[in-house]
């Protein structure tokens, strides 16, 4: 959807409709309702991403008609975007001129350690995604009442344990490198932390840092394991010949799947646990060093007197990774102020958004597009 001159290079504003689900009965407000209580408004996407995709609209609606700007709505992202941001990015990349897109991945973030004023994160690096599956199947006594000393489920279950307990070298990249300078110029603490980690040993770009407490800062140097889904018998009385579980894999940029899948088997060290892959996306980088990042960052200073603006690699994966496939710059921010608790509600019970954060979401991303007035 564009409103100015076609031959134009274009501001592209992404985002997504589709929610994952969620369940009512742990909601105080029904989920699908966007309930306005108070200054707040509730709902499942409230922040991933119905409130950015509202800033986003509002902004192409109202933006000078001078400003080449495209709005893109997508509706799968959370199923990986195969059949929209893919799509889009695959088949029709000349019809959008896209000089520059802008998208979710990054926020502002009011208690950062012990960082007293708002930093803002814009997303310039992105892990990739590899859901694996975990499987065993072998013949056992059917009956639960008389378990044998190992079953499908119990090697399932021990093999589980094994992967969510390991741990990849922490890796401080350049993009994240970057991140932690900015955040030791607005906090002592964290330059505490940098400086007695940089006299610890290192193993190329390895190192370890105390960072272990923060499991959003973790997940930023290192490759991760969650056990999101696990299945077996369908009675419970029964022991399953087959059982299976899914593991979400997230991986920094330069780790090749078939490596990290011959750790993980190391790891494991069972024969009978059959590893397959799902589905997977690759990490991905825009340059920060650019006029483009600088945009960004001036909006957005130009609302605090005192903020600091870092690209920072975001530890879970967005639509963006379709563009950049194809050379497009493309920076991920959700230009607002959020609690590390207001965050945690991302993809759980009663997320919600204040209607002060949407306005300056909303101010920011106006001035930014601002900044591509053609006359």
């Amino acid at each position: 959807m564009s409103i100015v001159d076609p031959d134009k290079a274009y501001v592209v504003l992404l985002s997504n409709s589709d929610v994952v689900p969620a369940d009512h009965r742990t909601w105080k407000h029904p989920p699908y309702s966007g309930t306005l209580d108070g200054e707040q408004i509730w709902g499942s996407g409230a922040i991933d991403m119905k409130g950015l995709l509202t800033v986003f609209f509002t902004a192409f609606l109202t933006s000078d008609k001078k400003i080449p700007v495209h709005f893109l709505c997508t509706a799968d992202q959370e199923q990986g975007g195969k059949e929209g941001a893919k799509f889009i990015a695959d088949t029709l990349l000349p019809e959008l001129k896209a000089r520059i897109l802008l998208g979710e991945g990054g926020f502002g973030i009011a208690d950062l350690i012990d960082v007293s004023n708002p930093i803002f994160l814009v997303d310039t690096a992105e892990k990739g995604s590899l859901w694996l599956q975990l499987s065993v199947e072998i013949e056992t006594t059917s009956h639960s009442s008389t378990p044998p000393r190992e079953y499908p489920l119990s090697i399932l279950l021990e093999a589980v344990r094994k992967a969510t307990e390991y741990e990849s070298d922490l890796v401080v990249l350049p993009v994240t490198d970057k991140f932690l300078q900015a955040l030791s110029e607005k906090s002592q603490k964290i330059s505490r932390i940098i400086k007695r980690a940089l006299r610890l040993p290192l193993i190329g770009k390895k190192i370890r840092l105390p960072l272990q407490d923060n499991a959003y800062l973790h997940a930023m140097f290192r490759n991760t394991v969650a056990v999101s889904q696990i299945s077996g018998s369908s009675a419970k009385n029964v022991l399953a010949k087959k059982a299976d579980a899914i593991l979400d894999c997230r991986l920094l940029p330069g780790i090749a799947a078939d490596n990290f899948i011959n750790d993980l088997k190391s790891t494991i060290n069972d024969e009978r646990v059959k590893i397959d892959i799902i589905r997977q996306s690759l990490a991905n980088e825009t340059t920060f060093d650019d006029e483009n990042f600088d945009k960004i960052r001036l909006a957005i200073e130009e609302e605090f007197n005192d903020v600091k603006v870092t690209p920072f690699l975001f530890p879970a994966s967005t639509d963006l990774k379709h563009f950049r496939a194809h050379n497009i710059p493309c920076f991920g921010i959700f230009p607002a102020v959020f609690s590390q608790a207001e965050l945690n509600r991302i993809h759980g019970a009663n997320e919600r958004i204040s209607i002060d954060q949407l306005k300056l979401a909303y101010s920011i991303v106006i001035n930014f597009v601002g900044r591509f007035r053609t006359d």
